[in-house]
C-alpha cells in the first residue's frame, strides 16, 4: 500500500525511506553513543580511590580540603542541633522567640566552594560568563 503516492514518486526516490536509515546518519548515530560511552568511561569511580579517609567530589574526583570535609561530614549533627534548639526555644518554652522569628545562619562550608571559578571574557572585556 503506498501512502499518497511517495514510496513509488519518481521525484522522491527516497520517499519512503526513514533519513535516520541512511549510512551517513547511522554513523553519526554511532559516533555520538561511542562519545557519551567515553565521557560514562572516564568518569571517577567513587569506589576505587587510593586514599579513603579523605572525601572526594564526585564530578571531578578531587579531594575536598580539611576546613570543607569537616564541615560536611559534621552538617548532619549541626542540623539536629539546630532542630533541638527551635523546638526548645520556640515550641516547648514561653520565652520572648516568637515562631516565625528568623533562624541563625548555620556557617558551614559546602563542596560547591572548592570548585574553581572561571570568567569568561570577550574580546572587549565584557565578562559573559561568571
Amino acid at each position: 500500500m503506498e501512502i499518497c503516492g511517495l514510496i513509488s514518486d519518481p521525484e522522491r526516490p527516497n520517499g519512503g525511506r526513514h533519513h535516520e536509515l541512511c549510512q551517513s546518519e547511522m554513523t553519526r548515530s554511532e559516533e555520538a553513543v561511542k562519545r557519551v560511552m567515553d565521557v560514562i568511561c572516564n568518569f571517577t569511580n567513587p569506589w576505587t580511590v587510593h586514599d579513603k579517609s579523605r572525601l572526594y567530589s564526585l564530578a571531578s574526583g578531587a579531594p575536598m580540603p580539611i576546613d570543607v570535609e569537616i564541615d560536611v561530614l559534621r552538617a548532619d549533627q549541626v542540623g539536629k542541633k539546630a532542630k533541638n534548639e527551635f523546638i526548645k526555644d520556640r515550641l516547648l518554652s514561653t520565652a520572648t522567640k516568637e515562631f516565625f522569628d528568623r533562624l541563625p545562619r548555620q556557617k558551614l562550608r559546602t563542596m560547591e566552594l572548592s570548585a574553581k571559578k572561571v570568567n569568561l571574557k570577550t574580546s572587549s572585556g565584557k565578562v559573559i560568563f561568571n
